[in-house]
């Protein structure tokens, strides 16, 4: 293996073609046991648009120095690509070297090391660029422990940038970390996209700092799932189970930046931890609704910083919610719904 700082250089399967069918069976990728600190391995690189079909495969322990994708890159899926129940994401990692402290110092916020390929990668196993249109991406794979080292790093397991297709998200998370979204980071579903989560989420951290105490300046989001834009006439479903799951900042089940289309609630969620909003955090605005169905399990989370977010925090219209208000609010069975209407009369 390279150490090179190019995921293409050393994977072990790369495409070259435009609109491929990929498949890839009971494969099992792995780092070698001997292999140095410096030694990367990424298994599959796909920089072009392409189908893949990953089925009873194994990635385990690979390591990149890019910014995502230690196990998997690829820029867009096409068609219905799947990813199945028995495909595993196991101990992956994206590592932070390459930047002298002080790390990921954006351009125009403070003098220092201006290095923003290492600010802004994401997905310590899974990258995927996009997809659009009538593509169904389906997300059935367990990932556990993967890790996106970087500062402000996004999806310690899955990573996508902004997608206009549907997506669904099944399987299990378990003690995967990054900063933003320790388990999944979505930039933006925008347009008509379709975002379908039903998963179970344990453990997975998203922290302030992760290995260098030079790096916090960025703050955490989403212990389990982030979701940075919800655009216009798009949809976010988040289901499952969500135990666990702790963020050094705000939304430890669900974090947002901008809600501008519809988001549903319907969970189990118990022990989440949150600095602010233990069930969900929206940092802006909200011009579409946000919907947490009554039938939803909620017990035993917690905010530390403030106590009043125990269930939502959406500063950006002054909003707060904790259980007894939740409780109340949804004792005769009716949704608790956050939306214009609702703001206006706040």
């Amino acid at each position: 293996m390279s150490s090179e700082n190019s995921a293409e250089s050393v994977a072990a399967f790369r495409s070259t073609k435009d609109y491929q069918d990929i498949e890839f069976v009971n494969i099992r990728f792995t780092r070698p046991n001997d292999a140095s600190d410096g030694d990367y391995g990424t298994a599959l690189y796909l920089d072009n648009p392409v189908k893949l079909s990953v089925k009873g495969c194994i990635f385990e322990g690979l390591r990149s120095p890019l910014n995502g994708g230690s196990a998997i890159y690829v820029k867009t899926l096409t068609d219905t690509s799947n990813f199945d129940a028995d495909t595993k994401f196991i101990g992956n990692r994206v590592d932070s070297g390459g930047c002298i402290p002080p790390v990921c110092t954006p351009a125009g916020w403070s003098t220092g090391e201006v290095c923003p390929d290492k600010c802004w990668g994401g997905g310590g196993a899974l990258w995927i660029g996009s997809c659009f249109g009538s593509t169904v991406i389906n997300i059935k794979a367990d990932f556990v422990e993967n890790v996106h080292e970087f500062a402000h790093g996004m999806g310690g397991a899955l990573f996508i940038d902004y997608m206009q297709c549907k997506l669904n998200i099944n399987g299990n998370y378990e003690r995967n970390s990054a900063s933003d979204g320790g388990a999944i980071h979505v930039e933006g579903v925008i347009a008509d996209g379709v975002m379908n989560v039903d998963a179970t989420f344990t453990d997975n951290l998203a922290p302030n700092e992760l290995f260098d105490p030079s790096e916090t300046q960025f703050g955490a989001r989403g212990a389990a799932v982030r979701v940075r834009d919800v655009g216009e006439d798009s949809k976010v479903n988040i289901k499952g189970k969500y135990t666990g799951n702790k963020v050094e900042g705000r939304g430890a089940v669900s974090s947002f930046n901008h809600i501008s289309g519809n988001v549903v609630l319907d969970v189990d969620a118990r022990n989440n931890e949150a600095m602010r909003g233990a069930i969900a955090s929206n940092w802006r605005t909200v011009t579409g609704k946000f919907i947490i169905l009554a039938d939803s399990v909620i017990k035993n989370n917690e905010a530390t910083e403030r106590p009043a977010s125990q269930i939502l925090d959406f500063p950006g219209v002054s909003l707060q919610l904790n259980g007894t208000q939740y409780d109340a609010a949804t004792a005769d069975g009716s949704n608790f719904v956050v939306s214009e209407d609702f703001i206006s009369q706040a």
